[in-house]
Order: C-alpha cells, then structure tokens, then sequence
C-alpha cells in the first residue's frame, strides 16, 4: 500500500504537466470576478454499435438518450444563460476520448455523463449511482467502471487514445484516478445534490456517491459526473427507466440538482469577489499592519483522497506544505506562506504554476478560516 501511495504521487505531479487540455482549464474562482455555469455538456452514454448494458426489454443506450435529452431540455427551458452541448442526439458512435474533448473544447463548466446499471446474476439490485473520477478497490465499484470503460475495445488505435490504459491494471487505475483531483470539491458537490433529489424527491433506493476510473470522465477539465440511473437488470426498475414519467423523474432530479449546484457555486464566487474587491481598495501590503488583517490569501498545489510524499523533491523545492483536511476526507496541500496583499499571492501562483504544479489555485480564509473550496 505504502508503494503504491508513493507511485501516486509521482505519477499526479507528472500528469499535471502533461494533460494541457486539463490544466487549461482549471478555473481559480479568485482569478474572474464573477464566476458563472454558462455550458454544459450532457453526455448519454453509449450509443451506435455500443448497447451498453441491457435489460429484459431495453437497452443502456436507449434511456440514457432520452434522459439525456430530458434534461437539457428542462436547463434550456428554464436556466437563462446556460448553453446546453451534446455529445450525441441520436443513436450514435462516440469514441470516450472524443467525448471529453467535446467538454474541453468548447470550454464546458460542467459534464455529466448519463447511463444505467447491472447487476450480474442480482436482479434484486436496484437503486442510484453518481460517479465521480477516483480510486476505489471495492469489488463492486470495479465492476461497474470495467464494464463502462470496456467500450474502448470497439475503438481504433485506443492505446493511443487513453495513454496505454490497461482495463486489468490497477496502477492504471491509480494514474487516471488523479487527473480529476483539481476539480474533486466542485464534483462530489454536484454528485451530492444528484443522490440527494433521487434520494428526498424522485422517491428512488439512493447508493451513493462514489468513485472510480472512468476513461469517460478522466481527460475532462471542469468538473464531471457520471450518473447510474437505475439498474436494468432488476425489471422494476427496468421497467420504471423505459417509461416517460421514469425518464421524467430521473431528469427532473439532475435538473434540480444542477440548479442547485450552479446557485451555489455563483453565489460563493460573488462573495468571495466582493471580499477581494474590498480587501484590495481598503489595505493593500504597505506595512506591517497588514498582518493584523483578518483576511489571508494561500496559495493550494491541489486536492488528493491520497496521502502523498512530501519527501518528494518537488515538494521540497517549493518550500514548506501543510496538509489541510475537509470533512469529505479531501486532503489539501496548501504552501504554508500566507499572503495580505492578492496581488503577491497571485504572483506565488503563477510561480507554482510555472514550478510544475498546474493545478494551483488561490484560497481565502477569513479570521483563520477557509472561505471557499
């Protein structure tokens, strides 16, 4: 276990500097003035020679079209603003690499991934599911991302396309896992309110969030789910996913959560904006007296479930690192130096930036506590 906490993280520093159209696009509230959710990328997943799983009477990528559907048509409807992208309408082929690349290119705030679970040899099995990209060892979480992620063997050149992804590999597993960490708060946010309107709302049997490697989700750079919307191998619930008022239901909770989620991250991004505006027209860094500021700037290398090796060289090159803990369990690293003035803690940003750590970001605590992610 030691070796493998250690293989992580080497390979979450090189990974940072290689995945351009991820480092990209990560987004440091405290670098816009107001951030906003203006698109999103809906993801039905399979489609085209890829049936996905299959009930009795049904077929994976049949439904997951539908709700997919559903749901952009509910946030184009109703959400002012938002431009609704997706990587399929209609019962086609879409390579997994090519469906983050749909997110990436056209700069997406959000990716959600729709599809629908089984069970082998449980029809019993039933309930919701919503992903997001990490590492989990249980037999069951495995399953389901090996079976969504065998897909890439009806693709051509697809050791090209995933970096040498290996489905049997579980240091594979552990190199994907890391690619999403900059965005780990934002997804498990969203997840959350996903299984909390099945759960409160659609009156559906609620798993959980939880995670594991999905090639789908791995190169995309904002943050991303992939939703299990119900079990085709229990017929009920098979049965409940092919109806209208079903597919309805399960939209309708991912629209209510997006709504949430977007209502949220806005008004968390205005007021820390506002708290910068006033911060830097009342003192900026002149003099000592500064210290005495109840708000401090740090600057965060990025977010890991993993404990990693602060032994490691490029950590030690950048000088001393606390390790801060969230109540999810989401390990932070974050440079002890604190700043009083922005302006020096965005220059120690792009200083991390430019030393490897692509996914550093500005965090503001206020009287000795953190303000945001």
């Amino acid at each position: 276990m030691k070796n493998k906490l250690l293989l992580s993280s080497i390979v979450l520093l090189v990974c940072l500097s290689i995945i351009p159209e991820v480092s990209g696009r990560v987004k440091a509230f405290l670098n816009v003035p107001f951030y906003t959710v203006k698109t999103v990328v809906i993801d039905a997943g399979h489609g085209g020679k890829d049936t996905g799983c299959l009930g009795k009477h049904s077929q994976e990528k049949d439904i997951a079209l539908k709700i997919a559907l559903k749901l952009g048509s509910y946030i184009e409807q109703n959400i002012e603003g938002v431009k609704v992208i997706y990587t399929r309408k209609t019962d086609t082929f879409i390579e997994l690499h090519e469906r983050a690349a749909i997110a990436n290119r056209n700069q997406a705030d959000l990716f959600i991934s729709i599809h629908c679970n089984a069970a082998k040899n449980h029809t019993n099995v039933h309930g919701t599911e919503t992903y997001i990209m990490g590492l989990d060892k249980s037999a069951e979480n495995l399953d389901v991302s090996r079976r969504e992620n065998s897909v890439i063997l009806l693709e051509n050149n697809y050791e090209h396309h995933y970096d040498g992804f290996n489905l049997d590999d579980y240091e594979s597993n552990i190199v994907f896992s890391l690619y999403q960490n900059a965005f780990l708060n934002q997804s498990i946010d969203f997840a959350s309110s996903i299984e909390k309107e099945f759960k409160h709302k659609a009156k559906r049997n609620s798993r959980g969030v939880k995670q594991e490697s999905f090639l789908v989700l791995y190169k995309t750079g904002m943050p991303s789910v992939l939703v299990e919307a119900g079990f085709l191998t229990n017929s009920s619930e098979e049965a409940f996913l092919k109806s209208d008022q079903g597919q309805t239901y399960i939209a309708s909770a991912i629209y209510r959560a997006f709504k949430e989620y977007k209502s949220k991250l806005e008004g968390v991004a205005l007021s820390q904006a506002n708290k910068i505006k006033r911060t830097d027209m009342g003192h900026t860094a002149q003099s000592s007296k500064e210290e005495s500021s109840s708000l401090i700037y740090k600057v965060q290398l990025y977010n890991a479930y993993q404990s990693l090796d602060l032994g490691n060289p490029d950590f030690k090159r950048v000088g001393k690192i606390d390790i801060e803990e969230n109540p999810r369990g989401i390990k932070q690293y974050i440079l002890a130096t604190q700043f009083y003035d922005y302006n020096a803690a965005l220059t120690a940003l792009k200083d991390m930036k430019g030393a490897g750590f692509k996914h550093a970001q500005i965090v503001l605590y206020s009287n000795g506590k953190r303000i945001v992610n």
